[in-house]
């Protein structure tokens, strides 16, 4: 069965879902898009509040001093910085290829959206807790893979649903990455929790996702020229 497609060629929005249909289209995709990406931003500022009521005691010891004193509630701003916009990055390397939305893809969204904005609270609660701490660990880290698993599970929903990604980019579109993002993440909570002298820095295991993705593509591309040539 075909879709109906626009001037460029790619197929329209379309909303597999009976009387929601009218709400398949390119506007739609822009607005949940952006909506995304407010709700990001809206994060991010909201990740940087506790520091900005912090600063207010600069003055106090000086700036030195204040850093000091802080260093944990800046470092714990810093990496869930830096996780928010790993996965802002890859959400927006995704719906780049996206031409259209279903109701998975929608359902998904706005689960990774509700990991995100969770993101802030959970890093708070790691501030007033020991690194150890098994409990602050297992829900901050619980968290991020709960990010992360959607984030998968939208790139799953994007490559095995023809009309919702361009045609043309459907054969270089690859899912490995976020999966393994996620198992990664998924490592890092078990760490965690069983091991509590790492704790919430277990955290630190997420920057081998690259690593560990080239070595699976590494792998597979090998098994796949031995398969070749032994038939």
């Amino acid at each position: 069965m075909g879709y109906p497609s626009d001037s460029a060629g790619r197929p329209s929005p379309t909303w597999q879902g009976g009387d929601m249909a009218r709400f398949a289209t390119q506007r739609g995709l822009d607005r949940l898009v952006n909506f995304s990406d407010a709700t990001v931003a809206i994060a991010v500022t909201v990740l940087v509040l506790p520091l900005a009521e912090l600063a207010g005691q600069a003055h106090r010891g000086g700036v030195d001093a204040f850093l000091a004193d802080h260093a944990s509630d800046i470092g714990a701003f810093v990496i869930s910085f830096l996780v928010i916009a790993v996965l802002w990055r890859e959400h927006h390397r995704l719906f780049e290829l996206l031409v259209s939305y279903d109701g998975p893809l929608l359902v998904l969204n706005f689960v990774w959206l509700f990991a995100i904005v969770v993101i802030p609270f959970s890093t708070a609660i790691t501030q007033d807790q020991p690194a150890h701490d098994r409990l602050s660990s297992a829900f901050y880290l619980g968290n991020l893979l709960l990010a992360f698993v959607a984030l998968a599970a939208m790139h799953l929903v994007a490559r095995y649903d023809p009309p919702v990604m361009d045609p043309g980019c459907r054969r270089t579109f690859r899912v490995g990455p976020s999966i393994v993002f996620a198992a990664i993440c998924a490592v890092a909570l078990i760490v965690a929790v069983t091991v509590p002298a790492i704790g919430r820095f277990a955290v630190f295991l997420l920057p081998l996702t690259d690593l560990v993705w080239l070595a699976v593509e590494k792998t597979a591309g090998r098994d796949l020229r031995y398969r070749e040539s032994s038939d």
